[in-house]
């Protein structure tokens, strides 16, 4: 098994890579006999879609310590210091469990997103049901030897027309009280990529109206994983998708890493945001009582950035 091949992102001075890049006149489908030598036989990635209420909660938590240390604007951005108002009093209560907040953590905070944003909605009547399935049969899980989950990716079906209804949420608004800088980030840079891709390929914005674009939303690995082992959780998600009858994938890559699992596998570069193109939260060396800030005002030390990538499967 060989280590994935460099990915070089342009820096924050590249001025002429930046922003939607140019796209080949047809989208190249995917590769799997490239990415054959980098994928692993020793850890096998398994569907989440007859997990337990108690191995959702366990993706989760893995995924928000992952994103703590490994994520660059995770990583970098500083909490602010006060808990939001909106929480203190705040119980949830969801087909996993009823419970407060917990802990104003990275790592907590990261985990109730993806409860929040992905595994549930809320309706109109603010009865909290179970979110589109289809989630559970597009993500994957690589388990130890004690059926402990070390390795994951979340993925779900991407729709142009994802109504929000969770609108006045207090739990929704404490996540954004930490991660709104970075969630505008990604938000703005998917808007102007699925236009651009709309407008160049009819075939994928047909997709896009018939639910078969899939949204590779979080990959990540727990300590107990080797970075080398982690692309196998990309290449049995593509497989996985292009098993369930959809066209094309989606993703932010925030880290080179998961570029370079992408460009393996032959998806094309859409649009790409530098992390210090300018700053976006306020400066303090050790955070502030109300706001997210970084002790240099930007969203990440790197030098790199987030770049979004289509996937024609």
């Amino acid at each position: 098994m060989s280590s994935l091949p460099f990915c070089q992102y342009p820096d924050a001075f590249d001025k002429r890579n930046r922003g939607v890049l140019a796209l080949p006149d047809e989208l190249p489908s995917v590769d799997f006999a490239r990415a054959r030598p980098y994928r692993s036989f020793l850890c096998r990635s398994v569907s989440t879609s007859e997990f337990s209420a108690d191995q959702w909660l366990e993706l989760a938590r893995m995924i928000g310590l992952s994103f703590t240390t490994r994520e660059p604007m995770v990583r970098h951005l500083h909490l602010p210091l006060n808990r939001p108002g909106v929480l203190r009093q705040a119980i949830r209560k969801d087909q996993f469990s009823c419970e407060p907040f917990g802990e104003w953590t990275k790592e907590n905070i990261l985990h109730w997103m993806l409860r929040v944003w992905v595994f549930t909605r809320r309706s109109n009547d603010t009865v909290w049901r179970e979110a589109d399935n289809e989630f559970k049969n597009l993500s994957m899980a690589i388990l130890d030897r004690e059926h402990r989950i070390i390795g994951g990716s979340v993925s779900f079906r991407y729709s142009i027309h994802l109504e929000d209804d969770r609108v006045d949420d207090s739990f929704k608004e404490g996540i954004l009280a930490f991660t709104k800088p970075i969630v505008d980030v990604l938000q703005e840079q998917e808007r102007c990529a699925i236009h651009e891709l709309g407008v160049k390929y009819a075939d994928f914005l047909e997709a896009c109206k018939t639910g078969k674009v899939v949204d590779f939303f979080m990959v990540a690995r727990s300590d107990y994983l080797g970075g080398e082992y982690a692309f196998e959780l990309v290449a049995a998600s593509i497989e996985n998708f292009k098993a369930r009858g959809y066209r094309f994938v989606v993703t932010s890559a925030a880290n080179p890493w998961t570029g370079a699992a992408f460009e393996l596998l032959n998806a094309v570069r859409v649009h790409y945001t530098p992390y210090r193109e300018r700053k976006r939260v306020a400066k303090s060396e050790t955070g502030l009582p109300e706001e997210v800030s970084s002790s240099d005002g930007y969203i990440s030390a790197k030098e790199s950035g987030c770049m979004f990538y289509v996937l024609s499967i």
